[in-house]
């Protein structure tokens, strides 16, 4: 199951028709690139330039083809853009190459009362750039292509296009018609954007992978935001097409992310992967990587204060092994022996290139100022620097991380987190926890603590405990929203707890509803699991699930086929796709697994995702 070789098969179809051309692509599909060869791949397949999808560009009076990839229907923004650029350049041939399936640009621009066809509104289009290019007779062509996913390392792949689809909660939805229960959720209740982002875009993207794979798949769901995408799985035309001509067999399992909001919470960092997340600006418009500053290689100080005009990446070039491999141990190894291993590749690297310094190399404990010396010994050597630059930008990463003021704030924060978790108990569930964040707010200038801080906490503490308490604050809406998220797992049976209380034998710890869901699907004992919920496909599945309540029949688990490909919708840490990974090899270590998520998060994803700036602007007077 290699998913980087299909990405890449998906962008060589892509790179056939942009000979000659001037590319416009959004950043979302600009994210993709950058995980799959990034703009050389580009410059490589023909074309003569490339820009940023913006009405401030477009052609020069001689560039007569472009090549628009995008990731959005052609409707408000997308298109006014697109107007904008095609009327201030000179095209007579304009391809748009789009992830949004025909049926997604329907219901984008009229919903699903339009009787028309979905010809006939790729159609319309088509005519409307045709006027916009000033003459019938110039040529329009618009493609389907799947870009959304990109891979990070052999198991783990993210789709960029879909960073910000995150699971709902009760306050997210305020339509009259809604009933109170998540478990009722239906796909009518979402919103129309979101709606047209989960019903059908990200459905055919992912019908997409595992038409690739060749595979006839077996859903299971934990959660009804998951559920919701099966359902529509389920339904697709193209994949009950699919599944007729498959060759082999996967289980995929998809997973709320608002089901455990502990985990990336928590400021706890377990790989460098998570520290540098968390550290590091992200690269502009980017989910999963970071800005890297480059200076201490170049012979021009860095000025202070000044941004970075072009700065490094953990994105490694498509021939990049060496790369590959350290981002490989950035991920799923932990932090010393992530160290050891990027320290060897440097040795490595110096040896090579033949480096040497005038002072002797200090022998002793490994750490960012180790690295660093290597580092050192590339400076202002371009041909060097050339050889080994993504291995050099991923060292810096981790040197700027280990070295950034930031990390003695993230240790008062994980104590904090320490402390709140051993004030739990299950008679009071969270009560004391909730009075110490009351004190933190009245003292948190005391301690440098800033709102997004507290709030981060308020939302650690509340995915901990499945909380019924009323609210105690004057931001009832905010409140609201916290109670959604300890009520998230309410109507689940056996992982609606992940939190053990202390006692006087062993303190109180967090049990990762992902560990425990892994360590069950594949204990030998193949225990029942009643909160996954398997999506029949058929009548014949259906009749097969139906008769399993009457009949002391297993039902079909997630264990049953030789394949497994687990999704939690709204975004990982790489300290737990470690976890997932290694709780997996134990079970099953020939297992082939994938595990997919929409990006690499961190606290302040989780919290951007749940809570709109609208509140922060009222909270800074607590």
């Amino acid at each position: 199951m290699d998913v980087k070789f299909l990405s890449n098969k998906w962008w060589n179809t892509i790179c056939k028709k942009l000979t000659g051309s001037i590319v416009f692509i959004d950043s979302s599909a600009a994210e993709c690139l950058h995980w799959c060869g990034g703009l050389n791949r580009l410059w490589s397949a023909g074309a003569n330039d490339v820009k940023e999808f913006s009405s401030f560009e477009s052609g020069t009076s001689t560039q007569k083809k472009s090549v628009f990839i995008l990731t959005k229907p052609i409707i408000d923004i997308t298109e006014t853009t697109l107007n904008d650029v095609i009327r201030n350049s000179n095209f007579e041939h304009c391809i748009i190459l789009t992830t949004v399936h025909p049926s997604v640009q329907k219901f984008a621009i009229h919903d699903n009362d339009d009787i028309r066809s979905e010809s006939e509104i790729l159609q319309q289009i088509k005519d409307n750039i045709v006027r916009w290019m000033g003459n019938t007779s110039y040529i329009v062509e618009i493609e389907c292509h799947p870009i959304f996913l990109a891979s990070l390392c052999p198991v783990l792949f993210i789709t960029p296009t879909f960073s910000r689809l995150f699971p709902t909660l009760t306050t997210d939805l305020d339509l009259p018609s809604l009933p109170r229960k998540a478990s009722e959720l239906e796909l009518q209740n979402l919103p129309k954007n979101l709606m047209m982002e989960l019903m059908v875009t990200f459905v055919h993207c992912f019908n997409n992978l595992l038409e690739e794979l060749n595979v006839k798949e077996d859903f299971f769901t934990i959660g009804q935001f998951s559920k919701l995408i099966a359902s529509q799985l389920d339904a697709l035309p193209a994949a009950k097409t699919r599944r007729k001509s498959a060759s082999s067999k996967i289980s995929v399992l998809f997973i709320d992310r608002t089901l455990d909001l502990v985990g990336p919470t928590s400021h706890g960092i377990d790989t460098l992967m998570d520290r540098i997340m968390n550290m590091l600006p992200k690269l502009p418009n980017h989910s999963t990587d970071v800005a890297i500053d480059m200076y201490p290689l170049c012979a021009a100080p860095k000025l202070p204060d000044t941004e970075l005009i072009a700065p490094g990446c953990l994105a490694p070039d498509i021939n990049d092994t060496e790369g590959a491999s350290v981002l490989n141990s950035l991920m799923l190894k932990k932090h010393k022996e992530s160290l050891m291993e990027m320290n060897r590749h440097l040795v490595e690297a110096v040896t090579k290139e033949k480096l040497t310094s005038s002072k002797p190399l200090k022998v002793g404990r490994l750490n960012a100022d180790t690295l660093e010396n290597h580092l050192k010994l590339f400076k202002c050597k371009i041909e060097p620097i050339s050889h080994h630059f993504g291995l050099l930008q991923q060292a810096s990463a981790v040197i700027q991380s280990l070295k950034h003021s930031n990390n003695s704030h993230m240790d008062q924060l994980y104590g904090i987190e320490k402390g709140l978790l051993h004030s739990l108990e299950e008679e009071i569930v969270g009560a004391n926890a909730l009075a110490q964040i009351i004190q933190l707010i009245e003292t948190r200038k005391d301690r440098s603590l800033n709102v997004n801080d507290i709030l981060i906490l308020l939302i650690h503490v509340y995915s901990l405990v499945v909380s019924d308490l009323e609210d105690e604050f004057y931001i009832e809406k905010l409140f609201s929203k916290l109670q959604d998220i300890g009520r998230a797992r309410q109507d689940l049976k056996k992982y609606r707890l992940i939190f053990e209380p202390g006692g006087r034998a062993q303190p109180a710890c967090y049990m990762p509803l992902l560990r425990q869901v892994v360590d069950d699907i594949f204990h030998p004992q193949r225990p029942e699991i009643p909160d996954i919920e398997y999506k029949s496909m058929g009548l014949r599945d259906m009749f097969k699930s139906g008769i399993s309540l009457f009949l002391n029949v297993n039902k079909p688990q997630p264990s049953d086929n030789p394949m497994f490909l687990l999704f939690v919708v709204g975004g990982l840490t790489s300290s737990e796709v470690r976890l997932l990974k290694d709780t997996i090899s134990a079970r099953k270590p020939n297992l082939p697994v994938l595990i997919g998520t929409t990006h690499i998060t961190k606290p302040e994803d989780i919290l951007n995702h749940l809570l709109s700036p609208e509140y922060f602007s009222n909270l800074e007077d607590l």
